[in-house]
């Protein structure tokens, strides 16, 4: 299943743009890019992703981090398509199996809190 990160991360065109650069496998502009980013999750993701492309970080260990991040963001662009391909290439390579060993994701609310009177 391929992830599409660029239409994960449409609302920030630069980040949008590092994903794209990791996809092409330009992966030194990628992180010259990354470098440039604003702080925030979804570059975050970003990083994380690239480390995975490089081979710095293995898919469990990200899945990892992005759980992490993930509870303290829930929204953070492009982590669940992250979380979904690590998840993808850590079970194809019998290094994982999800009905033990990952963690289920933070649950996403969306609107406004339910009125509980």
């Amino acid at each position: 299943m391929a992830v599409d990160f660029e239409q994960a991360c449409q609302g920030d065109p630069a980040l949008a743009e590092v994903h794209r650069l990791i996809t092409a496998r330009e992966l030194q502009q990628a992180k010259l890019a990354a470098g440039q980013l604003p702080e925030s999750p979804g570059r975050d993701v970003a990083v994380l992703r690239l480390e995975l492309e490089i081979g710095d970080d293995p898919p469990e260990r990200v899945m990892q981090r992005l759980v992490q991040l993930m509870r303290k963001h829930p929204q953070a662009l492009g982590a669940r398509e992250l979380y979904t391909r690590c998840s993808d290439e850590a079970y194809g390579a019998r290094s994982s199996s999800p009905s033990h060993s990952h963690p289920y994701l933070p649950r996403v609310v969306v609107g406004p809190p339910k009125d509980k009177t």
